[in-house]
């Protein structure tokens, strides 16, 4: 019988291996009897050049044995640009088939509209990853969240537990496109593992919810409970205006 050329690549590389996302990840890997080798900013600096060096080395009697890297660290910030070409370089040393980037939704937005340090390196990223396997392009995967919540440990559900205690506070107007962090788990590992000709790109958006009710707040059902939320009314609408202004100002001096 023909020999499967990937029955021999049994690892997964897993960078920003301590993230909520890339420990969940890293759990979604039994299923696909995969060995994560598991790279976190403790063990490797990827904005260091010699420590990416250092990293090559120690993998490099694996080279040949990995089925696919994916991508979850990020610094927030412009410093993300020059992780990703270092990224590239660990791929590409290793002769890793395939990288799976987690970028963001708001990628696809256009950049008059809406543009931050954040979104803008995400974009940079992605331009970087593209140009560096233009001539491979079945390499690259892009996975495109919308708003990640499901585990304590990512930053939007933090958010989200502190405004749990202050519900009545929370303006109506305030909304985003939740996604439970294993659904962002499982559209990674089946972008990782997609046919060649398979899509490239792939957007995982929840649905648009209120804020107050990701939170898990209630409507006050106490006469109590209810006088204080209608109390706070005029809170709640100035707050709301509040928002929709800095938005404004956001669009104009964009």
């Amino acid at each position: 019988p023909r020999r499967n050329p990937a029955a021999n690549m049994s690892r997964a590389l897993v960078l920003g291996s301590r993230s909520a996302i890339g420990r969940k990840f890293i759990e979604s890997l039994d299923g696909a009897k995969l060995e994560p080798v598991a790279v976190s900013s403790q063990m490797c600096d990827l904005l260091d050049p010699a420590s990416v060096d250092r990293l090559i080395e120690q993998l490099r009697p694996f080279s040949g044995t990995f089925r696919f890297a994916v991508h979850f660290g990020t610094t927030y910030g412009s410093r993300d640009v020059a992780m990703a070409a270092q990224v590239a370089r660990v791929v590409n040393a290793l002769s890793i088939p395939r990288l799976v980037f987690l970028s963001s939704w708001v990628v696809m937005f256009d950049k008059s509209l809406l543009s931050t340090g954040y979104i803008e390196a995400k974009r940079q990223c992605e331009a970087l990853f593209k140009e560096a396997w233009r001539a491979e392009p079945a390499r690259l995967r892009i996975v495109r969240p919308s708003v990640v919540v499901g585990d304590d440990k990512l930053l939007h559900q933090r958010l989200l537990n502190l405004l749990a205690y202050a519900p009545a506070l929370i303006p109506e107007c305030l909304a985003r496109c939740f996604v439970p962090v294993d659904e962002v788990v499982n559209a990674t590992l089946q972008a990782a593992l997609s046919p060649v000709d398979g899509l490239r790109t792939h957007c995982v958006l929840g649905p648009l919810r209120s804020v107050r009710e990701a939170t898990g707040a209630r409507e006050p059902t106490t006469l109590l409970g209810r006088a204080t939320y209608a109390a706070f009314a005029p809170a709640r609408f100035w707050l709301g205006m509040l928002v929709r202004v800095l938005a404004l100002v956001c669009f104009y001096f964009r």
